[in-house]
């Protein structure tokens, strides 16, 4: 009976379709329209962005290029070093590992109150919560079209003025806040658009936008610097964008990791200039250090050079160059890479307060205390904090354990510490290294 009476129903209902099927139509129209507008109302447009943009207030930034340290290095200053001589490591600290906690990659890294975030922007398109033994905590993974999610987000800062978690949804055109424990708090809608981003401890943002970006709003098109409030509200403008970056679409960014420190400034390095600059909340900019890398500084380089043959060029005469996002800066030191025309990696670590620096073109470690240096996503203090891939370690983990046990050193490095370091598997998540350079 149950049967007949659901066969009756289909029936009936195709009868009531047949004879409605205009009206459905429409009906059905209707539905898709209204889901296409609630995935479309996420990212904001040109109208919206310029009509809740306040700009009545804004000014240039002042700009300071005079007396910036100029540090030129040569050929032969660059050198291979042993990083027993020169490298003090502080800890291990190994990420646990869980069917759900695996991280693609690092792109990013803070330490802030016994807590370690660790950000995987492209691959899980999470952020990890750690604390700073390295045990799981929680981990923000929103990905979707709601108001509480993202797109895919571009950046995360740490608000340390309240302890929130900033996260940029550039697709989505909004940022999404959390706690330090990684729960959702309220999402702002934003009023322009921008790359990256930093927060000062005032409770300003410095942001750093890519090329034309914000071409609806003259008052900002053009400018690679913004100080203001996702709210919308802009206080100064600078940097204008160089237009041979235009052509090689090469974006503005930065990618500074600074230390915990809360002073009122900033720093960043644009792409391809080889030089870092200090930013005040109050709109200083100032050029701290220039570097002048073999074979020419890049920033004269450009002057002369055919956008439309940069690679080829770049390759016939083995100018080095740097891109800009690995460069990290506190108190203390700066730590800064550039490439050769074959992609080469060269590290500098320059020290701050006295002007030595070393020039690295390979590391080693003739003893095995040492897995890698590898190179400093954040500083906590005085100390770098870098990321060893869970391959290297199982590569190198016998010379390191049998290197460690003889020496005995317990207080430095625990036995429970050198068995989860014995225990680890190509699949798991990084090894953190806190280590300091000896000058």
């Amino acid at each position: 009976m149950a049967i007949v009476k659901a066969i009756k129903n289909s029936v009936s209902f195709f009868r009531w379709f047949i004879n409605h099927r205009k009206n459905t139509c429409f009906f059905l129209l209707f539905i898709l329209l209204f889901t296409s507008c609630d995935l479309l109302r996420s990212r904001p447009n040109v109208d919206e962005l310029s009509r809740h943009l306040d700009v009545r207030s804004i000014q240039d930034m002042f700009l300071f290029e005079d007396n910036s340290v100029q540090i030129k290095i040569e050929h032969t200053q660059i050198i291979d070093i042993d990083t027993d001589s020169y490298v003090d490591v502080v800890r291990y600290v190994p990420l646990e590992t869980k069917d759900n906690v695996l991280i693609g990659n690092i792109d990013k890294l803070f330490f802030y109150e016994n807590r370690i975030f660790v950000v995987d922007m492209f691959k899980s398109k999470s952020v990890f919560i750690f604390n700073d033994e390295g045990q799981f905590i929680n981990k923000i993974s929103r990905f979707g079209y709601k108001i509480d999610e993202y797109r895919s987000f571009r950046d995360v800062e740490l608000d340390k003025k309240t302890k929130q978690l900033v996260l940029y949804d550039r697709n989505g055109g909004k940022m999404l806040f959390f706690d330090l424990d990684g729960e959702f708090i309220r999402t702002q809608r934003l009023s322009f658009r921008f790359l990256n981003f930093k927060i000062f401890p005032n409770g300003n943002y410095l942001f750093y936008v890519d090329t034309y970006a914000n071409d609806f709003n003259q008052e900002i098109a053009g400018q690679s610097l913004i100080i203001g409030h996702p709210q919308g509200k802009i206080y100064f403008r600078g940097l204008p964008f160089c237009s041979f970056l235009y052509d090689l679409n090469f974006y503005a960014k930065f990618g500074l990791a600074i230390n915990d420190c809360s002073n009122d400034y900033e720093y960043i390095s644009p792409r391809l200039s080889n030089a870092i600059y200090h930013v005040e909340s109050t709109g200083e900019l100032k050029k701290l250090y220039q570097i002048h890398l073999p074979l020419g500084c890049m920033e004269e380089y450009m002057q002369h050079i055919n956008p439309m043959h940069f690679v080829e060029e770049i390759s016939n005469t083995e100018y080095y160059f740097s891109i800009g996002d690995r460069v990290l800066i506190n108190d203390f030191m700066f730590y800064f890479y550039f490439l050769n025309s074959v992609r080469k990696i060269n590290e500098i670590w320059y020290n701050r307060t006295t002007g030595k620096y070393y020039c690295i073109r390979n590391k080693f470690s003739l003893s095995g205390k040492i897995i890698n240096v590898p190179m400093p996503l954040y500083s906590y203090n005085d100390n770098l904090i870098g990321a060893i891939d869970a391959s290297q370690v199982v590569k190198s983990k016998t010379s390191f354990l049998e290197a460690h046990r003889t020496e005995n050193n317990k207080d430095l490095f625990p036995e429970y510490m050198l068995e989860k370091i014995e225990a680890m598997t190509e699949d798991d998540n990084p090894l953190l290294m806190f280590y300091k350079i000896k000058w």
